[in-house]
């Protein structure tokens, strides 16, 4: 293993590297500009070139590299994602052989939730700077430069009924929250009957609702469509959905802000008609991912990204990618090795269980396989990640009989589902609901859905105590 750093402009040749360098000296390029994250480095952990974007902590102002879970340094495939099964199979053997001394020790993390769903206190193991070989373990009491260390202790649903008017009871809507104004933002939806092409905003802090009525051009009424926030533009954007007499393909942004809603005609044409696909906002790439859906005939198995600098869409169907499926949902992860993270589906005949990660750096798929226990095979949940424990979370679901009602976490550091048996009352068992995480409140938001025999208008809030 080199005991120094090197790196090469992007698109240089393997032969014209830059070094060797020190961690602390690699890190001056990177915060100068001059190393861009597109720029392939390598260096201890990382015998294989990888994107200089993907090396924790190397663009952070108190750089802290390796400490985007509980085992700092783990090496290029932690961190460049799934290049392949077989590579994973080692390392996965690895970390569990980790954490297990890990349990023993107290030496982790955010947070851990045990089988039985109860939260484990984190504590001890904080990574560092070393000034030649970047990422090194030292205890958090000598520390001078820590990540914060989250204790829950449970995790609680409430309704929030809050006051005033709510949307009308929907399924297939969707929703996202705007950091910039702290709202929910919503759109669309079915009742049984009519779509919807409403927007309203949901204030966590007053506990209101609010119909926006946003000026100028509207997208058209849908349900099944998919909306994230876009980071890089600090505005939402929509795609594709079912105005129940076709698919969609549209693009459309959402300035929280000004009110408006714009259309997006992305240079080179966008990914086919689709809705019940899953959608998600690459933070390290800059791209919003598409993933899978329903065309009006068959599934889909293709996976499409959206470039916001160039206005364009680039994808198609990869050999790697996971079966075709519809009504899943996807969330980015960058607690983890950067990748965004989906669940089950269906196919419209079975109902998978499987967990899979996507990789944008490397545009490949890769079936994780968690340990332990695992979330029924079942569809039309809500996901969404909480960035403060660095986990995801999933609510509800239907498992081709009935509703669910279950909580569970996923941690991309272990690769393994927990249940989370949560005390006091819970939202009623549903599918085809929407759910956003508020930093304002620290706490995941919850609107409507369908029971399996009517519409909900409820709004719940799961709020951990850290």
């Amino acid at each position: 293993m080199t005991s120094s750093w090197h790196y090469r402009k992007a698109g240089a040749p393997a032969g014209q590297e830059s070094g060797p360098l020190s961690w602390d000296q690699l890190s001056t390029l990177a915060q100068s500009g001059e190393l861009a994250p597109d720029d392939l480095v390598r260096g201890p952990g990382y015998e294989d070139p990888l994107k200089a974007g993907r090396v924790p902590g190397l663009y952070q102002t108190s750089a802290q590299p390796g400490a985007r879970g509980p085992y700092p340094g783990m090496g290029p495939s932690a961190v460049s994602g799934p290049a392949s099964l077989a590579g994973w199979h080692g390392w996965i053997g690895a970390l569990i052989a980790l954490a297990i001394i890990g349990a023993g020790a107290g030496v982790y993390f955010g947070v851990l939730w045990d089988r039985d769903g109860s939260a484990q206190s984190a504590s001890a193991g904080v990574a560092t700077v070393a000034s030649d070989t970047g990422p090194t373990t030292s205890s958090a009491s000598t520390s001078t430069s820590t990540a914060q260390v989250i204790t829950p202790t449970s995790a609680v649903w409430a309704d929030a009924a809050p006051a005033g008017t709510v949307p009308s009871a929907r399924r297939g809507h969707c929703m996202a929250y705007d950091p910039a104004t702290g709202k929910v933002i919503l759109f669309g939806g079915y009742d049984g009957a009519s779509v919807f092409g409403d927007t309203w905003a949901y204030d966590p802090v007053t506990n209101t609702w609010t119909g926006l009525e946003p000026v100028g051009s509207l997208p058209p009424a849908r349900q099944a469509g998919t909306m994230i926030y876009d980071e890089t533009a600090g505005k939402m954007m929509l795609f594709g959905g079912w105005d129940l007499s076709r698919g969609l393909n549209d693009t459309w942004e959402y300035d929280p802000v000004t009110n408006t809603w714009a259309e997006i005609v992305p240079a080179g044409g966008s990914p086919p008609a689709r809705w019940g696909h899953a959608m998600a906002y690459d933070l390290g790439t800059k791209s919003t991912v598409v993933s899978g859906g329903y065309n009006g005939t068959v599934c889909l198995d293709d996976t499409w990204l959206y470039d916001r600098v160039t206005n364009t869409w680039a994808g198609g169907t990869d050999p790697g990618s996971p079966p075709a499926r519809r009504s899943h949902a996807m969330a980015y992860d960058p607690a983890g090795a950067g990748w965004t993270i989906t669940f089950a589906g269906w196919d419209g005949e079975a109902l998978y269980d499987s967990t899979w990660s996507y990789d944008s750096y490397g545009v490949s798929w890769a079936d994780l396989d968690p340990s332990g226990d695992t979330p029924p095979a079942h569809t039309s949940y809500a996901l969404a990640y909480d960035p403060v424990a660095g986990d995801i979370i999933m609510f509800g679901g239907w498992d081709g009989e009935s509703a669910l009602a279950e909580t569970w976490v996923f941690d991309s550091t272990d690769i393994s589902w927990s249940k989370v048996d949560t005390p006091g009352a819970t939202p009623s068992a549903r599918y085809s609901h929407a759910m956003a995480y508020a930093d304002q409140t620290d706490a995941m938001i919850v609107f409507g859905g369908w029971d399996g025999a009517a519409c909900l208008d409820d709004t719940w809030v799961l709020t951990p105590s850290r």
